[in-house]
């Protein structure tokens, strides 16, 4: 509904400044020009709400990524997808507060694990052969730890190589894998 995402657009603005434990659902409703019985109307708490925040917007970008997904393949995919975090910067704050509340929340750690798992899918689909679900979570982690490191260092950090250095891992990877297949089914 609309009002719900007024809130939720209000909420990411102040996680984003004041970060998920600093904020209150008092600054929430100032922002958005609301009492606080009206956020709590809409959301039973600041993790109701910042779950449903986190969650919305990965659909968002989910949304994009599967467009692209299936009109040009997993690599273009997660391109789109660095893109659309480097388009986002200024809300990343909350992913890095998402992140962190993963390690002592479980509801949200079973919502980051059916992101992530989206995420490692894509990557699968790059990378071929045996131990492909350890190279897929590795290119994930790879990934995210480029973002927080360029989060911390912008100027420091060249995005762009590193994401074609994450894809030049992934091809690597995929071309190691399926000589290794190759290897031991054809006859010697």
């Amino acid at each position: 509904d609309e009002r719900r995402t007024q809130i939720r657009e209000a909420a990411l603005r102040v996680f984003a400044r004041k970060g998920y434990v600093a904020a209150r659902i008092d600054d929430v409703a100032e922002e958005v020009g609301l009492s606080k019985g009206a956020v709590y109307w809409h959301y039973e708490s600041k993790k109701a709400l910042f779950a449903d925040l986190v969650a919305d917007w990965f659909r968002r970008s989910a949304r994009t990524v599967e467009d692209e997904r299936g009109r040009a393949g997993a690599r273009a995919a997660l391109r789109t997808a660095a893109s659309d975090l480097v388009r986002r910067r200024a809300e990343m704050p909350l992913l890095l507060d998402f992140w962190a509340e993963t390690t002592r929340d479980p509801e949200l750690r079973a919502l980051y694990n059916r992101i992530y798992g989206a995420m490692r899918e894509a990557w699968l689909e790059l990378v071929g052969g045996p131990g492909r679900e350890a190279y897929a979570a590795a290119l994930v982690g790879a990934f995210s730890g480029l973002f927080v490191q360029w989060l911390a260092d912008p100027e420091g950090v060249d995005l762009e190589a590193g994401i074609d250095a994450v894809f030049d891992l992934a091809d690597r990877v995929s071309r190691r894998s399926s000589r290794r297949t190759r290897g031991r089914t054809s006859p010697r």
